[in-house]
Protein backbone atom coordinates (compact mmCIF):
# COMPACT_ATOMS: atom_id res chain seq x y z
CA UNK A 1 0.00 0.00 0.00
CA UNK A 2 1.68 3.20 -0.64
CA UNK A 3 2.43 5.60 2.05
CA UNK A 4 0.22 8.22 1.07
CA UNK A 5 -2.84 6.20 1.52
CA UNK A 6 -1.42 4.89 4.87
CA UNK A 7 -1.36 8.35 5.70
CA UNK A 8 -4.66 9.56 4.35
CA UNK A 9 -6.36 6.00 6.60
CA UNK A 10 -4.23 7.53 9.44
CA UNK A 11 -5.77 11.07 9.39
CA UNK A 12 -9.23 10.02 8.55
CA UNK A 13 -9.23 7.45 11.81
CA UNK A 14 -8.39 10.01 13.85
CA UNK A 15 -10.63 12.53 12.85
CA UNK A 16 -13.51 9.99 13.52
CA UNK A 17 -11.99 9.56 16.38
CA UNK A 18 -12.23 13.18 17.41
CA UNK A 19 -15.63 14.04 16.26
CA UNK A 20 -16.68 10.84 18.24
CA UNK A 21 -14.92 11.72 21.63
CA UNK A 22 -16.79 15.07 21.05
CA UNK A 23 -20.34 13.65 20.15
CA UNK A 24 -19.89 11.26 23.82
CA UNK A 25 -19.14 14.53 25.73
CA UNK A 26 -22.12 16.70 24.48
CA UNK A 27 -23.89 17.57 27.56
CA UNK A 28 -27.40 16.39 28.23
CA UNK A 29 -29.70 18.21 30.56
CA UNK A 30 -29.52 16.99 34.21
CA UNK A 31 -32.32 14.18 35.56
CA UNK A 32 -33.99 15.87 38.28
CA UNK A 33 -36.59 14.45 40.90
CA UNK A 34 -38.56 14.76 43.79
CA UNK A 35 -39.82 11.66 45.62
CA UNK A 36 -41.92 11.60 49.15
CA UNK A 37 -40.55 9.35 51.52
CA UNK A 38 -42.42 9.36 54.32
CA UNK A 39 -44.87 12.48 56.19
CA UNK A 40 -43.08 15.77 55.30
CA UNK A 41 -39.76 14.12 54.28
CA UNK A 42 -38.54 14.08 50.27
CA UNK A 43 -35.37 13.04 48.55
CA UNK A 44 -34.38 14.85 45.48
CA UNK A 45 -32.20 13.39 42.92
CA UNK A 46 -29.74 15.43 40.50
CA UNK A 47 -29.09 12.48 38.16
CA UNK A 48 -26.79 9.74 40.23
CA UNK A 49 -26.88 11.84 43.56
CA UNK A 50 -29.37 11.37 46.14
CA UNK A 51 -30.45 14.20 48.75
CA UNK A 52 -33.57 14.52 51.22
CA UNK A 53 -35.05 17.81 52.90
CA UNK A 54 -37.83 18.18 55.39
CA UNK A 55 -40.76 20.31 55.32
CA UNK A 56 -41.52 22.45 58.90
CA UNK A 57 -44.20 24.75 59.60
CA UNK A 58 -40.78 27.09 60.09
CA UNK A 59 -39.53 26.32 56.36
CA UNK A 60 -38.00 23.57 54.66
CA UNK A 61 -34.61 21.99 56.49
CA UNK A 62 -32.25 20.68 53.28
CA UNK A 63 -29.48 19.06 53.58
CA UNK A 64 -26.66 19.32 51.07
CA UNK A 65 -27.62 20.49 48.12
CA UNK A 66 -25.27 18.37 45.92
CA UNK A 67 -24.21 21.14 43.91
CA UNK A 68 -24.57 25.05 43.05
CA UNK A 69 -26.82 24.24 39.91
CA UNK A 70 -29.19 21.32 42.09
CA UNK A 71 -29.46 23.87 44.85
CA UNK A 72 -31.02 26.45 42.52
CA UNK A 73 -32.96 24.18 40.69
CA UNK A 74 -34.40 23.26 43.66
CA UNK A 75 -35.02 26.37 45.47
CA UNK A 76 -37.05 28.03 42.07
CA UNK A 77 -39.09 24.11 41.98
CA UNK A 78 -40.03 24.76 45.23
CA UNK A 79 -40.98 28.64 45.18
CA UNK A 80 -42.88 28.09 42.09
CA UNK A 81 -44.91 24.69 43.29
CA UNK A 82 -48.33 26.08 44.59
CA UNK A 83 -49.05 25.05 48.17
CA UNK A 84 -52.66 23.03 48.38
CA UNK A 85 -54.71 24.64 51.05
CA UNK A 86 -55.41 21.22 52.53
CA UNK A 87 -53.60 19.14 54.42
CA UNK A 88 -53.35 16.12 52.28
CA UNK A 89 -51.18 17.68 49.34
CA UNK A 90 -48.61 15.46 47.15
CA UNK A 91 -46.06 17.16 47.17
CA UNK A 92 -44.01 19.98 49.54
CA UNK A 93 -44.60 23.66 50.00
CA UNK A 94 -42.45 26.10 48.55
CA UNK A 95 -39.05 26.94 50.59
CA UNK A 96 -39.12 30.07 52.93
CA UNK A 97 -35.52 31.71 52.60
Amino acid sequence: MPLYRIASLGVLGIALFLMTAAWAQSPQAPVREITKIAGEVYRFRNNAHYTVFAVTPAGVIATDPINGDAARWLKAERTTTPRPSSSARSGPPPCRT
